[in-house]
């Protein structure tokens, strides 16, 4: 019950202006990959856990980057061949 009137205030309150909506990481960077999975990945490999935010922003725009590029030219071969799906063999 009480469940139910706290989540009402929280939506009258992010209506009003007052409260606002959690923003992650990836949308403040504009990147599409997701940079906290990235962070949470490279702490767990570096022997220090000592990792900047920065570092997992950079390395998920690099992986991004690299995806879209693979698949245009994946996308362009297939064109080619007069195919509507990409399959593995235009990954190579």
């Amino acid at each position: 019950n009480q469940g139910v009137k706290l989540s009402q205030k929280v939506k009258e309150l992010r209506l009003s202006g007052k409260v606002k909506k959690r923003v992650s990481k990836s949308e403040k960077s504009g990147v599409l990959f997701p940079v906290d999975k990235i962070l949470k990945k490279l702490k767990q490999l570096t022997p220090n856990k000592r990792v900047s935010v920065q570092s997992s922003i950079y390395l998920a725009a690099v992986l991004e980057y690299l995806c879209a590029d693979l698949l245009d030219i994946a996308g362009e071969i297939s064109f080619k061949l007069n195919k509507f799906r990409i399959i593995p063999h235009y990954l190579l």
